[in-house]
């Protein structure tokens, strides 16, 4: 009991200081994720002709003096330990300038030495931190596994939820040139990787697979490839009327469309049942500045999976010669500054394809 309450004090005390950091609302701005809590954990560390045993850290011990690398995992997951070991051995590669972490689900003994035979097995002696309550998971973000976190010197957490090293994590940067920019004292910006690769930032520079279908809302078929011979840049938006966080988007984004003027745009999106064309046209008809987007229901149904579409909304910016420039995943009312930042991206020389 005393051990329990002990461990739901340490995790008040750490959502505390999450939410109520001084630095936190400004880092948040700023781009910075936010400061990493400094608190204590269990951990383990496989070592020869060691027997198995616990030890306590102080993240205080580490936080803000040396940049910090997680890596959540579970011993039972094949992806895990495929990930694990190309995590241990770059971490050889970086051992004078990162500390490097594994992370595992322990709530349970016979779960903490499942993690400790896997180490053997593999011959890893890196530190293993216990999740017993899960509060790792949650100081890391973590909502999947495997699941990397990275804290900067400074403190800042700058990145989670990325899945593998080799991982786009934002456009142009893997994870691990990430974490080669850390180790040299850098301080990007904070990045919520999606999780999975490949993945949309890698379509960047790169041409625009073909997208025909017919339209949603009227007779006859479009494409992408029609839409480009305006010689206007076209913003594809995938998306779904059932989704509440599309709904959210689009008006605002078609009203800023139509102001701007500095593009097209081309609504991809499933009408294939009765129910779903009706919602579309009670959609449209409740926020007029719809109209002006060409709504396309995919000819292909492997549409999503040639442009790697894994939640909606996702958004790319293509130029008239059919490249993709810039890609977002994700939306919200105050869509604005987003789609700034994307056409900022045609100003720029094209990457090569």
């Amino acid at each position: 009991m005393r051990l329990q309450l002990k461990s739901i004090i340490c995790l008040c005390l750490a959502i505390f200081c999450l939410h109520t950091s001084p630095h936190t609302a400004d880092a948040a701005k700023k781009g910075n994720g936010f400061r990493f809590p400094s608190f204590k954990v269990t951990y383990f560390q496989y070592k020869q002709k060691q027997k198995y045993y616990r030890k306590v850290f102080n993240f205080a011990s580490v936080i803000g003096k040396k940049p910090v690398v997680m890596f959540y995992f579970l011993p039972q997951h094949a992806p895990s330990i495929t990930e694990l070991k190309v995590f241990a051995a770059t971490s050889k590669v970086f051992k004078d300038s990162v500390q490097f972490f594994a992370v595992t689900k322990a709530q349970t003994r016979k779960e903490a030495q499942a993690a400790y035979k896997k180490m053997k097995e593999l011959k890893i002696d890196i530190p293993v931190l216990l999740d017993e309550k899960g509060l790792m998971a949650y100081v890391m973000l973590t909502r999947r596994v495997p699941s990397y976190a990275v804290v900067t010197r400074s403190g800042y957490l700058r990145l989670a939820r990325a899945s593998q090293l080799t991982e786009t994590i934002a456009p142009g940067v893997s994870l691990l040139q990430f974490i080669t920019k850390v180790s040299k004292g850098k301080e990007p910006p904070f990045a919520r990787a999606l999780g999975y690769s490949p993945n949309p930032y890698d379509l960047i520079g790169k041409k625009a697979p073909s997208l025909t279908g017919k339209y949603a809302l009227k007779d006859g078929k479009g494409s992408l490839s029609g839409m480009l011979k305006k010689k206007k840049p076209a913003l594809v938006v995938f998306w779904s009327v059932t989704c509440p966080h599309c709904q959210a988007t689009l008006p605002p984004l078609c009203e800023y469309a139509k102001k701007k003027k500095a593009f097209d745009m081309l609504g991809v999106v499933r009408t294939d049942k009765k129910q779903l064309k009706n919602m579309l046209k009670a959609l449209v008809k409740k926020h007029t500045p719809m109209q002006a987007m060409t709504m396309l229901s995919p000819e292909k149904p492997t549409s999503t999976a040639e442009y790697r579409v894994m939640s909606v909304p996702t958004l790319f910016l293509v130029d008239t010669k059919g490249v993709i420039r810039a890609v977002n995943v994700g939306g919200g009312k105050h869509i604005q500054p987003i789609i700034d930042r994307m056409l900022e991206s045609l100003k720029k020389p094209k990457s090569k394809s």
